[in-house]
């Protein structure tokens, strides 16, 4: 018996910290009877979205070299063949790309004929407040390089990424409704709840080190201007050698942790309400948690889009300044090393020809 186990998301409910649990406890997942895949050359094993996807995304496949139709039929192949490698024993995927890309049936099927072989598929769907990805997104977008304000209607007019019962109901209408295990996100016991679906308990894992980079409303705002002025994008693509600024800013100590309006909380919340209670209903961690998605609301204006200060602006700048300078003297001494090593390797030429 085979059992493939597929964490599918969602992004912006700690998937990176799962897939760093993953990389970083091969041992004791192999004591546990899981697989876990070398050949996936990224952490977040995109390759499984980009195999399935239905078309082409600007941001989705150029991380695996495929950037045409034609390029992506030779992907296709050349994946199935790697994957073949799992025709036996028990394999653990895990990618946020797969609930927020494969959004139609025919994507999602396209991966069930990949994963056929397994005698048992479970997906484990991890979903969370919709105010909360809310903010989430809205700061990697901004870290991303986008540059517009927080505006709630397009987060209200995107279901693929906040209705919950649409798309575990995508996975359940291929996979059948037992495959798929929808749990609510526990927060900071994020990664002893993942453990548990995998049949142990976080003492047995070494716990990764925090990965993503989280931003202040006051970092976030100077990015957003930053991103105005230096734009990263160009004709709908990332545009090359524009930097990421996100990582030399944040740890600032200006600002807040980023909070949406709770008028703003409502709407989402009030919009997605009946699929919410469909996932109550079915969450199998879900035990204690009937208020999960009614939080207290009050008069809270949220903190997005805040208006710097001249002060914020100095402190920001001298974070660049300061991290442009630590480059510049890396940068300085690789040189001097490079210099220093083509002179002995000349040297030892010199002696050989003697």
């Amino acid at each position: 018996m085979s059992t493939l186990l597929l964490h599918i998301g969602m992004p912006k409910v700690g998937s990176t910290a799962i897939q760093a649990l993953l990389s970083a406890n091969q041992d004791p997942l192999a004591e546990l009877g899981w697989n876990y895949p070398d050949f996936c050359r990224l952490a977040n094993h995109v390759e499984l979205a980009a195999f399935a996807s239905d078309h082409v995304h600007p941001l989705l496949h150029p991380s695996v070299k495929v950037t045409n139709r034609d390029e992506l039929t030779e992907f296709q192949a050349r994946f199935t063949e790697e994957f073949s490698v799992t025709s036996t024993g028990n394999w653990v995927f895990s990618s946020e790309h797969l609930a927020s890309h494969l959004s139609s049936p025919e994507a999602v099927e396209r991966l069930a004929s990949l994963v056929g072989h397994f005698d048992t598929v479970r997906i484990v769907l991890y979903v969370r407040r919709q105010d909360e990805i809310a903010a989430g997104s809205h700061s990697t977008w901004i870290i991303t390089g986008m540059h517009a304000p927080f505006d709630v209607q397009t987060h209200l007019d995107f279901p693929n990424r906040y209705d919950y019962r649409l798309i575990a109901q995508r996975w359940m209408d291929v996979f059948g409704a037992s495959a798929v295990e929808v749990r609510l996100y526990p927060g900071r016991n994020l990664l002893a709840d993942f453990a548990t679906v995998l049949g142990g308990s976080l003492e047995l894992f070494e716990e990764p080190a925090p990965a993503n980079v989280s931003l202040t409303n006051v970092e976030l705002e100077f990015l957003r201007a930053l991103n105005a002025e230096i734009p990263r994008w160009e004709d709908g693509k990332p545009k090359s050698g524009t930097g990421n600024f996100a990582n030399a800013i944040s740890g600032s100590g200006r600002g807040q942790k980023v909070r949406l309006a709770d008028a703003d909380r409502r709407l989402l919340l009030e919009q997605f309400r009946e699929s919410n209670e469909w996932i109550l209903d079915r969450a199998a961690n879900g035990e204690g948690l009937a208020d999960y998605f009614s939080p207290p609301t009050g008069d809270d204006p949220g903190n997005l889009d805040v208006e710097l200060t001249p002060e914020d602006y100095v402190a920001l700048a001298a974070r660049l300044w300061k991290r442009a300078a630590n480059l510049k003297g890396k940068l300085g001494q690789a040189r001097q090393n490079q210099r220093r090593l083509r002179r002995r390797l000349n040297a030892m030429d010199g002696g050989a020809s003697r």
